[in-house]
C-alpha cells in the first residue's frame, strides 16, 4: 500500500476517534495531530482527517485559544502559564499574542494578586513573615503571575 493510499476504515476510525476526543473538550489541530500519530495513524490519514474537521470548523485554533483563556482566566492563572500552556498545545504564536491581547485588555493582575493572597493568608498564618513572603511568592510564581507585579503586591504587605 503507498503512502497516498489511504484504507477507508483506518480513515473512519480516525475521524470517530477525533470526534470522540472533541466531545470531551476543544483540541487544537496539534493536539489532535499529536493523539493520531500516537495512534500509529499515517501521515496521510492525519492529514484528510484534520482538512475534514477543518472543513467542519470543528478545529478552530483561535476558538480553542480563546475558550482556553478564559476557562484558565477563571481559575485564576496569570498571563505567563496561560501563554505556556498554549504554547506546548501547539497553538500558533500569532494567533496566541492576538487572543491573549484581546483577552488581557481589561485584565487587572494586582486585583487578583491581592485576592489569592488573601484566600492564602489564613493558610500561612501560622509561619514567620518572611516565610510567608517566600511562599506566597512561589505560589504566584506557579500560577503565572508575572514577578513584578508579585513582587509590586507582596512589598505592600505589612
Amino acid at each position: 500500500m503507498h503512502e497516498e493510499e489511504i484504507e477507508p476504515t483506518e480513515l473512519i476510525r480516525a475521524k470517530q476517534y477525533v470526534y470522540r476526543i472533541l466531545n470531551i473538550r476543544l483540541r487544537s489541530c496539534k493536539e489532535i495531530e499529536d493523539k493520531l500519530a500516537k495512534r500509529n495513524y499515517s501521515k496521510s490519514v492525519i492529514k484528510q482527517t484534520l482538512k475534514y474537521f477543518h472543513e467542519l470548523a470543528l478545529i478552530n485554533d483561535q476558538q480553542f485559544a480563546r475558550l482556553w483563556i478564559s476557562s484558565r482566566l477563571n481559575k485564576p492563572y496569570g498571563i505567563n502559564r496561560i501563554k505556556a500552556e498554549l504554547k506546548r498545545k501547539g497553538v500558533n504564536p500569532e494567533i496566541l499574542e492576538n487572543e491573549i491581547n484581546i483577552v488581557f485588555k481589561n485584565y487587572d493582575e494586582i486585583n487578583i494578586i491581592n485576592q489569592l493572597i488573601a484566600k492564602k493568608n489564613k493558610q500561612y498564618s501560622k509561619l514567620s513573615p518572611d516565610k510567608q513572603k517566600q511562599r506566597l511568592y512561589a505560589y504566584l510564581i506557579r500560577r503565572g503571575f508575572s514577578q513584578n507585579s508579585i513582587i509590586e503586591t507582596i512589598n505592600k504587605l505589612q
